[in-house]
């Protein structure tokens, strides 16, 4: 393995030690740091595929399928298929620094909304789940980060916090089966990017293994003032130059 290698599997496996905790959230605590060793496009890629790999293996425990409002996540999902071609038209037009200015920005709103503590609310639950549901097809395949506009818009859909981590989980996974397929018919997807989730796999595994692990043994407050601080780390360093 070379530098970036163990670089990128750090990374990976902090990314996935988190999003056990979180039950979601891999692309936009790996994304902003791997974007400094690949390309946008390999990176929103390997992200994806590592993420929908990892929220595969969470949805395999019957406990989040039961919370999980399947409904919702069908409709969101129907929706998002109509966002992934906007996403795959633009992020082959961003460099690196474009790219990674972008997600610096993205994880800092974030933090930000997340620190707010509100949720926006369109007073129209039927339109908030169509916006969500296209704006997160569009992240998906422009930068990985499906989940961000359905966290956004949450406020009308009267979730409670278990129903929403689960439902936000089966989402994400879903889209990022259908935003694989779009960058695999679009011809964008590489042999090397397939390569790379493999020599990455076993970091996605220690991280996982580690994240269950924490649960046990640190309070609900302690993981989420954990998480907040290292997003918004990884927000401010995308935005350092190279």
């Amino acid at each position: 393995m070379t530098l970036s290698d163990w670089a990128a599997a750090l990374i990976v496996l902090a990314a996935a030690l988190l999003t056990v905790i979180t039950g979601f959230g891999f692309v936009v605590l790996s994304a902003p740091l791997l974007a400094y060793l690949y390309d946008p496009l390999h990176t929103v890629y390997l992200s994806v595929l590592l993420s929908t790999l990892l929220l595969g293996i969470l949805l395999a425990g019957r406990e989040i399928r039961r919370v999980m409002r399947w409904g919702l996540v069908l409709r969101l999902s129907l929706w998002g298929v109509l966002g992934l071609p906007l996403g795959l038209l633009v992020v082959p037009h961003l460099d690196k620094n474009q790219f990674r200015l972008a997600l610096g920005v993205i994880t800092l709103a974030y933090v930000a909304f997340r620190l707010w503590g509100g949720h926006l609310r369109l007073g129209h639950p039927r339109l908030s789940v169509a916006l969500a549901g296209i704006l997160g097809g569009a992240f998906s395949t422009s930068s990985g980060m499906s989940a961000l506009p359905v966290i956004f818009l949450a406020g009308d859909m009267q979730l409670d916090a278990f129903e929403h981590r689960a439902t936000l989980a089966g989402y994400v996974f879903f889209t990022g089966i259908t935003s694989l397929a779009a960058f695999h018919l679009a011809g964008t997807a590489q042999t090397l990017q397939l390569q790379e989730a493999a020599v990455l796999g076993p970091a996605l595994l220690v991280g996982m293994l580690g994240g269950t692990a924490l649960i046990r043994r640190l309070s609900e407050r302690q993981l989420a003032v954990g998480v907040l601080i290292y997003l918004a780390v990884n927000g401010v360093i995308a935005l350092l130059p190279v």
